[in-house]
């Protein structure tokens, strides 16, 4: 855990314009670590719902969930390494949508969609995030550290991909990572 909050800070101070900014963001990282550590103790260390996982990422940015927030899916259990991958990815995401997009607006919503896909003779966990009535944003000038951290951590501690693709209306990403290395599907319906 050391070694991921020291590279959380090292990443971020690299990245930070000023000392605020450098606080804000890496405190809400480590936060965010900090939530999926609570759950996984919650849970023993053996498998944690993705849904959980999303709700205490989102939880802090709207209540209730259900009025800006769409969280559709299968219930998967993930693994506790995924979890923590999972939450550091939401964070960022929510930050994102927090300062720049469908969050930032008082009429942005987020719609978030995962199911089960086969492919390559392999179940893959696909998920969506989509943000919808946002500010018109346009492509960045420059991959900022959230992006990169996104796409490392599916990269690396999901075995899988993180695209973002920016819209006119918000940022959509979607991720594709293999079941078996975040965990298993518990049932076949979703909220």
């Amino acid at each position: 855990m050391l070694t991921v909050v020291i590279s959380i800070a090292t990443q971020t101070v690299r990245q930070a314009g000023s000392l605020e900014e450098f606080s804000e963001a890496f405190i809400g990282r480590v936060n965010a670590l900090a939530s999926a550590y609570t759950l996984l103790s919650r849970d023993n260390w053996t498998r944690v719902p993705l849904r959980d996982v999303l709700e205490e990422e989102l939880r802090p940015f709207a209540s209730p969930l259900e009025e800006r927030f769409v969280l559709e899916g299968e219930a998967v259990l993930l693994l506790p390494r995924a979890a923590l991958a999972f939450g550091m990815i939401f964070h960022e995401l929510v930050t994102n949508a927090v300062k720049h997009g469908a969050l930032s607006v008082p009429d942005g919503r987020i719609t978030l969609l995962w199911q089960v896909e086969r492919q390559n003779a392999k179940d893959h966990l696909a998920f969506a995030w989509t943000e919808r009535d946002g500010p018109n944003i346009g492509h960045p000038l420059r991959k900022g550290f959230g992006l990169a951290l996104i796409e490392r951590s599916a990269r690396h501690e999901l075995k899988g991909e993180a695209v973002a693709d920016w819209q006119s209306d918000g940022l959509s990403v979607t991720l594709k990572v293999p079941l078996e290395a975040v965990g298993h599907v518990t049932a076949r319906a979703g909220r």
